[in-house]
């Protein structure tokens, strides 16, 4: 499909708040990519707008546009990951969609994985609403499970514990749950004696 007749669909289903039609057209944008050796800037360049844009940050549905960027990580250049950084962390919390919470956070965690993404990560805890502080766990626990340097998987642990004092439940219930899962896998991988 035409680029532009894309987005231009992509801009209709979000005015019209229609998730279905968002889904249908995230996919289309993410099977074209997958035919090129890297993700068109184009295509950068109008998820990067939506994220400026508030109808997309209220809309249900609205992480369909954000799992194109997941399933696409390897065909962005280092330069659109360097510019994708801080316009996740200023939309974070503009999400109303808690799925997009989710995926920005694995985006972060698991992609990222870096310093860069644990100071975005750190930042992101003190975020107003619990819905978007609930899933940063989540990010540093991809944090602490996929890093391969000590220091910043011991960082990532020490933001991710000290979490558990959070003044909201369902932010302590889901550092509860990391830390547990981090747990089981530490115990899993140890040799039996």
């Amino acid at each position: 499909m035409d680029e532009k007749l894309l987005h231009d669909l992509i801009y209709q289903a979000i005015a019209a708040s229609d998730s279905t039609r968002l889904r249908e057209y995230a996919y289309a944008m993410e099977t074209s990519a997958l035919e090129a050796d890297h993700f068109a800037e184009l295509n950068f360049e109008l998820i990067l707008d939506l994220l400026n844009q508030r109808n997309f940050l209220e809309m249900t549905g609205s992480f369909y546009i954000l799992r194109v960027l997941e399933n696409n990580w390897k065909s962005l250049s280092d330069e659109q990951k360097v510019r994708l950084l801080p316009a996740l962390e200023t939309a974070y919390g503009l999400f109303n969609d808690w799925m997009s919470w989710f995926v920005i956070s694995e985006l972060l965690g698991e992609y990222f994985g870096d310093e860069q993404a644990l100071r975005v990560l750190s930042r992101l805890k003190t975020s107003r609403g619990e819905g978007p502080r609930s899933l940063v766990p989540h990010g540093l626990e991809h944090i602490v499970k996929g890093a391969r340097d000590e220091d910043l998987v011991r960082k990532a642990y020490t933001e991710l514990s000290g979490m558990g004092n959070d003044p909201a439940e369902q932010v302590r219930d889901e550092v509860s749950l990391s830390s547990q899962r981090l747990a089981n896998r530490e115990h899993t991988s140890k040799p039996s004696e």
